[in-house]
């Protein structure tokens, strides 16, 4: 999550959550937590399996039920109202049963058994995908991507994208060009990046990284090198490759940093690496993959 962390224990056991928590971020029940440096139980979260966060945190259970906490002020926990924050509890989504998801600053998005893409939470730039750029309380139905019961979705800070049928979708706000077009402003219709083969996505704060195959390509903001192509830049909307970076199995966005899981085993990250991000045992920013130090 932004300043927090979140696991599920194994054999269906509570979600775990350490950081910040003034706003619920970890589930318990401690009213003010501002921050916990060990880990704490999410209440009323027993068999919970995949875990997605972002300003807020959310988890599918039995049955493909999910549940949200913490952040609520823009509805992204998906329960037909806006606080400022909230305990564990289910989204209103009755009958849809998720299989995977995304959270991002404001909003939040889950693929269903089927293929079919939903949203909620913030929508003032069209990260919402439903054409309008209001805020949703509960899940809304995007439109214009594929129904594709292998979809995956991710959730920028204020843009999201989703895979489908080897193509990439990508909706909301494009300011620095994380959309992969070169128009500007907001779309709030999905439209697909065109000459991007895509088999996972990942997002940030103002950029998006897509995997196919071995290969990671990214594009957006680039204040930072988080876009991996050896330099410095304010933004880049056309997807180009992450250097050197080949045999990627997944990937993973943060604010303003990336990595991948590679088929060696390994691990490499790129982007800013002032707080220690990048795991190189350095402390400093990289626009290209470096490899982190494992113990």
């Amino acid at each position: 999550g932004f300043n927090h962390t979140c696991v599920s224990t194994p054999g269906g056991g509570d979600a775990r959550c350490v950081g910040r928590g003034d706003t619920f971020e970890l589930g318990d029940d401690i009213d003010p937590n501002l921050f916990s440096e060990t880990p704490v139980v999410a209440v009323g979260t027993t068999g919970l399996e995949e875990l997605f966060d972002g300003w807020n945190t959310c988890g599918i259970g039995t049955g493909g039920a999910v549940l949200c906490w913490g952040y609520n002020a823009t509805a992204a926990l998906g329960r037909g109202f806006e606080s400022a924050r909230e305990l564990p509890g289910l989204v209103d989504a009755p009958g849809v049963s998720f299989v995977r998801g995304a959270a991002g600053a404001g909003h939040t998005c889950g693929v269903d058994n089927a293929g079919i893409l939903y949203c909620w939470g913030e929508g003032s730039s069209g990260q919402i995908g439903d054409g309008s750029t209001t805020r949703h309380s509960r899940p809304t139905r995007v439109t214009a991507v594929p129904v594709d019961p292998s979809a995956t979705v991710a959730a920028g800070e204020v843009h999201t994208c989703a895979t489908s049928g080897g193509q990439l979708f990508c909706w909301g706000d494009n300011t620095f060009g994380q959309l992969g077009r070169a128009s500007s402003g907001a779309d709030a219709v999905p439209a697909v990046t065109p000459g991007v083969i895509a088999d996972e996505v990942c997002a940030g704060e103002g950029y998006t990284c897509v995997r196919s195959g071995g290969a990671v390509r990214c594009f957006g903001l680039n204040d930072r090198g988080q876009l991996g192509r050896g330099v410095i830049s304010p933004m880049a909307s056309s997807p180009e490759p992450v250097l050197g970076l080949r045999d990627a199995s997944a990937i993973s966005c943060g604010k303003h940093h990336a990595c991948a899981l590679r088929t060696t085993g390994g691990v490499a990250c790129w982007g800013e690496g002032v707080d220690g991000q990048l795991g190189d045992g350095r402390g400093v920013t990289s626009a290209v993959p470096v490899a982190v130090v494992a113990p």
